[in-house]
């Protein structure tokens, strides 16, 4: 006869699932956080030179476009861009909004875990795994920026033959908007930003989830 499997026995599971969901929600959030900063492109833009090869009222138009297009769903409707590259925007919003659709569902499991965790008075192991999961993000982190140091242009290319199924974003700098205004330096930029950000917000959950796992062992003695 087999026996039943107890609740007990099934927790375990479940903290890998924290272990797992902690890094993927924090990577993806300091992605949405650059995708969203339209500061931060008028910056690279400065740095790049963009203004010098169009006027900066033209690429702020642009730009516009795009993030009404990219986050607001709004049509693309410019002739600054041909439509090879309308047919890229269109792959890289499809990955945007997967990413951050991803993240809100991560998001939803991580919470109803934590209610779970709490209806079961394991809040400690809860929080364990937090841990476990904040100093899984911070290797993560570490890799991914170790990686973007000793060869960004190999890292760069994996990125794209990995999300895209076209060589739609293999551009001609010579004749292509697109690529002109988000140079390969732009994106070595926005990768070094999601790795500051990531990192600060792992070591902030790291400390967050040690605080309280340690309150709880206390009120628990």
């Amino acid at each position: 006869m087999k026996r039943k499997k107890s609740r007990k026995e099934s927790k375990p599971k479940f903290n890998l699932l924290i272990i797992v969901f902690v890094p993927l929600i924090i990577i993806l959030l300091g992605f949405r956080i650059i995708v969203y900063n339209q500061s931060f492109y008028e910056k690279e833009f400065q740095k790049n030179n963009v203004y010098e090869t169009f006027p900066e009222q033209t690429v702020d138009i642009e730009v516009g476009n795009l993030f009404n297009y990219l986050i607001n769903d709004k049509k693309l409707d410019t002739t600054f861009f041909n439509e090879k590259e309308k047919s890229h925007l269109k792959d890289v919003k499809d990955m945007i909004d997967s990413a951050i659709n991803l993240l809100l569902i991560l998001i939803l499991l991580f919470f109803i875990l934590l209610i779970y965790f709490y209806n079961t008075k394991q809040l400690i192991i809860f929080f364990n795994s937090l841990m476990l999961g904040s100093f899984l993000s911070i290797f993560l982190i570490l890799i991914i920026f170790l990686l973007s140091l000793s060869n960004f242009d190999d890292l760069f290319l994996n990125f794209h033959l990995i999300s895209f199924n076209n060589d739609l974003w293999l551009l001609n700098p010579e004749t292509d908007n697109l690529i002109k205004l988000f140079p390969q330096q732009f994106f070595y930029d926005a990768l070094s930003r999601i790795v500051i950000y990531s990192l600060l917000i792992s070591v902030l959950v790291l400390i967050f989830s040690f605080y309280i796992r340690n309150r709880l062992k206390y009120n628990n003695t």
